[in-house]
């Protein structure tokens, strides 16, 4: 194909995915209260406020937006496995057909994680600040917008066996060397989990660093036996 072909195709390819993702959306607009709904359960009973006219509107926009593109994700991965497959090995194809459903699965798995542990937690916490004289009053838009982030930070944070095992890959660690830094591994997930859950207490902390490291030592097993090492010069 000439480059001009490949443009035409990566066209098509845009195409195809707005056009699923265009629908989801459209779909989503009619559950958006029941979606934000679910999202304002991790406040409990404090009410949610929008101070400007067009706030709840463009709110309401954004959830269906993004719960579009998180209902078509599917198809508009395929969309770009089948731009790109045509010029790989079969041995890349491979990787790839087994990498994007699992990376995936991973987000998903991430971003259930983060609404039924982490943002408990993590609202119940910021809301103790509350007293007789100081009252919650939180914007909607602020908070969908927190939501959304922090169901984007765990989803990616549960990529971490994709990542080691694609860094693997490419020849930049091996199985020694993530043993070697499990200690230095496991400390940097107790950062990350301080920082999340600024809950001052150890076991929130524990409870939301443990399926870090367990998919830590996940990746130092799919390395082990997915990533061959390389031949040592004769």
């Amino acid at each position: 194909m000439t480059f001009t072909d490949h443009l035409g195709e990566l066209r098509s390819r845009i195409l195809y995915a707005l056009a699923g993702w265009v629908p989801c959306s459209v779909g989503t607009w009619f559950v958006t209260p029941r979606l934000i709904r679910y999202m304002r359960m991790p406040i409990g009973h404090t009410e949610l406020i929008f101070t400007r006219p067009t706030e709840a509107f463009m709110v309401y926009l954004k959830v269906a937006v993004i719960g579009g593109l998180f209902l078509s994700l599917p198809w508009i991965l395929y969309q770009a496995a089948a731009f790109v497959m045509p010029g790989l090995e079969p041995s890349e194809r491979r990787w790839i057909q087994s990498i994007v459903p699992a990376s995936f699965v991973l987000f998903v798995g991430g971003a259930t994680f983060a609404y039924l542990c982490v943002l408990p937690v993590t609202m119940h916490f910021f809301l103790t600040f509350q007293t007789a004289d100081l009252k919650a009053m939180i914007s909607l838009s602020e908070y969908i917008g927190f939501i959304t982030m922090m169901l984007v930070v765990c989803g990616l944070i549960f990529q971490t066996p994709i990542v080691i095992v694609i860094l693997a890959v490419l020849g930049f660690v091996n199985v020694q060397l993530l043993r070697k830094g499990r200690r230095w591994a496991i400390l940097m997930i107790f950062v990350i989990a301080g920082i999340v859950t600024p809950s001052p207490d150890a076991f929130t902390q524990v409870v939301v660093a443990l399926p870090m490291v367990v998919l830590y030592e996940i990746s130092i097993l799919l390395v082990r036996w997915l990533v061959k090492p390389s031949p040592k010069p004769s």
